[in-house]
């Protein structure tokens, strides 16, 4: 009597703990501490931690996710430049990068894209010039924001330019804008949604226009570092991450604040 008493106790025990033990893999998977969320100058999307701007759209998207999922995380200020070795060194966590097959080496990217991204020049707007080439680029006085990519042609022509000291850099787009309007750059690339932002938010959407020249258009993810000391299931916390997105985009939640950063709606 007393061993089947002791049995049914033990057998109960493991019931509990295997019940218990199920709920938490079907919630969230185990943080060990904050997730560290890279904060770039990359606007509308990140604004560099800077508190008289609007959070941004990617940082919106990601608080309001971890925090329907009970994950704690932070945001921490790096520049674009040096997010990757971030990523590379695992003091980053987490971010939305475009897919690259040599990024998988240190990242681990979701399937669902988040948003598109598109490279074109900047020029004045009373500019007659005409790209239909990366060699129509040779005569002018070229910009280059720090830390953009680009294609992996552009790219290296970007450095050609740098090593032959013919590039003027800066560190952000609102500087790229203002040498443009002052005449001090001729032409620079960037992606069409980061231009017109922040163009407008400084009075000066009006003097400048996108040449019809793509040089690049990228798909963008959330990604992982898999150097990460603090998350210890990336494939369940991209899956929910991505779930949390769905949801935001068939409610409607997610084209409202595509609206609050002056962007279309994405379907």
């Amino acid at each position: 009597m007393m061993k089947t008493f002791i049995f049914l106790k033990v057998l109960h025990l493991l019931l509990i703990f295997s019940s218990s033990s199920g709920s938490a893999t079907e919630t969230n998977p185990p943080v060990t501490e904050p997730i560290i969320i890279n904060d770039p100058e990359w606007p509308p999307y990140f604004f560099a931690g800077q508190t008289h701007e609007e959070p941004g759209l990617m940082k919106e998207l990601l608080s309001h996710c971890l925090d329907q999922l009970k994950i704690p995380y932070r945001f921490k200020y790096q520049p674009i430049e040096r997010m990757q070795v971030g990523f590379e060194q695992g003091t980053v966590d987490m971010n939305i990068f475009s897919y690259k097959p040599e990024r998988e080496k240190i990242m681990d990217f979701g399937k669902l894209p988040i948003l598109v991204s598109s490279y074109y020049p900047i020029v004045r707007q009373d500019s007659t010039i005409k790209i239909k080439k990366i060699g129509d680029f040779d005569p002018l006085k070229l910009g280059h924001t720090i830390g953009l990519r680009y294609s992996k042609e552009f790219y290296e022509y970007i450095q050609a330019r740098k090593a032959a000291k013919n590039l003027d850099e800066s560190s952000k787009e609102e500087f790229n804008l203002r040498k443009l309007d002052a005449g001090r750059i001729d032409i620079f690339v960037s992606t069409d949604t980061t231009s017109r932002y922040v163009a407008e938010r400084i009075g000066l959407l009006d003097r400048i226009k996108i040449l019809p020249f793509k040089i690049q258009s990228a798909d963008y993810f959330i990604a992982l570092s898999k150097a990460s000391p603090r998350i210890a299931d990336r494939p369940s916390l991209i899956k929910n991450l991505e779930g949390c997105y769905q949801k935001m985009k068939k409610s409607g939640e997610f084209c409202q604040l595509e609206k609050k950063y002056h962007l279309s709606c994405t379907h």
